[in-house]
């Protein structure tokens, strides 16, 4: 009897090299451009998609998943797209599809950093947190007792 042979788990890869990958990237952009070599059609990732017979998600994991050598190629793909919409901030007046694009696609963030000052955190013992406690209820009860006495003057005025 024969030893049984070990097949690959799984779907196979949707490229066969990274030669074969890096080809239809190329033709990818290169549709991307008319015969007078004018830019007709903006790069995308969607558009890297479609162009390479795929999905995003897959790009994405070939990014990461599928060896340095497509992980590499499908990440100068990527950075070739990007670095479009980023020109693309500089260039036109309506940016706002352009920083969808680019907080989506690529990860971008608006972030505000703030200092506040002393970072490490406050420490207290459990007798300065019951006094501080203490406080917060004198304090809350005297809060109480004053407008308990102004809504009581203004009831006598009236």
């Amino acid at each position: 009897m024969k030893p049984l042979e070990k097949r690959p788990v799984g779907r196979p890869r949707k490229f066969k090299s990274v030669k074969d990958l890096k080809k239809k990237i190329n033709k990818y952009f290169d549709s991307c451009f008319n015969e007078k070599g004018e830019q007709i059609r903006p790069f995308t990732m969607s558009g890297l998609a479609i162009g390479l017979g795929t999905t995003r998600e897959t790009l994405c994991q070939y990014r990461t998943e599928f060896g340095e050598d497509f992980s590499d190629a499908i990440k100068e793909a990527v950075e070739k797209c990007q670095n479009y919409a980023e020109e693309r901030l500089f260039g036109s007046g309506q940016v706002a599809g352009v920083i969808f694009n680019l907080k989506n696609n690529y990860k971008w963030v608006d972030k505000q950093e703030l200092d506040v000052g002393n970072s490490s955190p406050v420490q207290y013992s459990i007798d300065e947190l019951k006094e501080l406690k203490e406080l917060a209820m004198l304090r809350a009860r005297q809060e109480l007792k004053s407008l308990t006495q102004r809504e009581a003057l203004q009831i006598s005025n009236e």
